[in-house]
C-alpha cells in the first residue's frame, strides 16, 4: 500500500499478521504430564518512506499489535492498532511531520493506494 502525503512524500505500508502456535507442559502431584495448546496472534505493520535518492537511507518502523490469548482475535482491530504504533513511533523518533502524521492516520487500510487531498488554507479560503 502506497501512501502519498500532501507535502509529496510517499510511503509503503505493509501489514503482516503472524500466528505462533505455542504449548505448556507440566506435571501435577499426581505424576500427570499436562501439555496445554494455543496460538499466539500479532500483527505487524511496517512503514517505510520510498525516496529516490540513492544516498539517502531508508528506514522502516514497525508497530505491533498482540491479541490476548483470552480475546478473539479480530484482524482489522489488530491492523489499525499496529499502524497506529507504527505511526507514533516515528513521531517519537521525529521521523515524520505532525502533517505528515494526520495524513497517514487518514489513510484507510484497505485501500491500494491513497493520496492526501490538500486541504484550504486561511489565506484562500479568505479570497472565496
Amino acid at each position: 500500500m502506497i501512501v502519498t502525503t500532501r507535502n509529496g512524500s510517499k510511503y509503503m505500508v505493509k501489514v503482516r499478521f503472524i500466528h505462533t502456535p505455542m504449548f505448556k507442559e507440566s506435571v501435577d502431584e499426581y505424576g500427570r504430564n499436562h501439555i496445554i495448546y494455543w496460538t499466539e496472534h500479532s500483527t505487524r505493520a511496517a512503514i517505510t518512506r520510498i525516496t529516490n535518492a540513492k544516498l539517502e537511507a531508508e528506514i522502516t518502523v514497525t508497530g505491533i499489535s498482540r491479541c490476548h490469548y483470552k480475546d478473539k482475535f479480530d484482524k482489522n482491530f489488530g491492523k489499525k492498532l499496529a499502524y497506529q504504533n507504527a505511526i507514533n513511533k516515528m513521531e517519537s523518533l521525529n521521523l515524520i511531520s505532525a502533517d505528515d502524521r494526520i495524513d497517514l492516520l487518514s489513510f484507510n487500510l484497505d485501500t491500494a493506494t491513497y493520496t492526501a487531498p490538500q486541504v484550504k488554507t486561511c489565506e484562500d479560503e479568505a479570497k472565496i
